[in-house]
């Protein structure tokens, strides 16, 4: 699913949009395609999501550990992780792919040696924690939970 958020960079305004899902969105009626989009706020771009999944370099890819990303959630918003394991366990199982993205949901929380920053399940917890997909973009940047607060 295209999702399009504001977020404030160097005190402007600029409209991101990306997929939630890890694909390359395309800007309507060209074939322009990017992994994420920032736009002037004003902008009338609109962007659809391709079915080019975004590949992961696992060696140039954006990761922390999983005590990196627990702690940087509880220092910025005091979340724990069981509060998180709430989030992932009230997640939707109305269709199959609810299902399947649920369990492995779980099992990402409960088994990863890292977090990668491509994985849709980073957007979808920080969204439900009031963090933008630009701010834990550079929290996995930098390591540093005070990005999580940032606007």
């Amino acid at each position: 699913m295209i999702i399009t958020e504001t977020v404030t960079i160097n005190d402007k305004k600029f409209k991101h949009t990306y997929s939630d899902s890890g694909f390359y969105i395309q800007k309507e009626d060209t074939e322009e395609k990017y992994a994420e989009a920032y736009d002037v706020i004003d902008s009338d771009y609109t962007y659809i999501e391709t079915e080019e999944k975004i590949p992961m370099d696992e060696e140039n890819a954006l990761k922390l550990t999983r005590g990196d990303v627990f702690r940087g959630i509880f220092q910025a918003k005091g979340i724990k992780r069981e509060q998180i394991r709430a989030l992932i366990q009230a997640m939707a199982e109305t269709t199959e792919e609810e299902k399947i993205a649920k369990e492995l949901a779980s099992i990402d929380f409960d088994e990863a040696l890292y977090f990668y920053r491509q994985n849709p399940l980073i957007d979808k917890i920080g969204k439900q924690l009031g963090i933008s997909s630009y701010q834990m973009t550079k929290f996995f940047e930098t390591n540093d939970w005070q990005e999580l607060n940032k606007e």
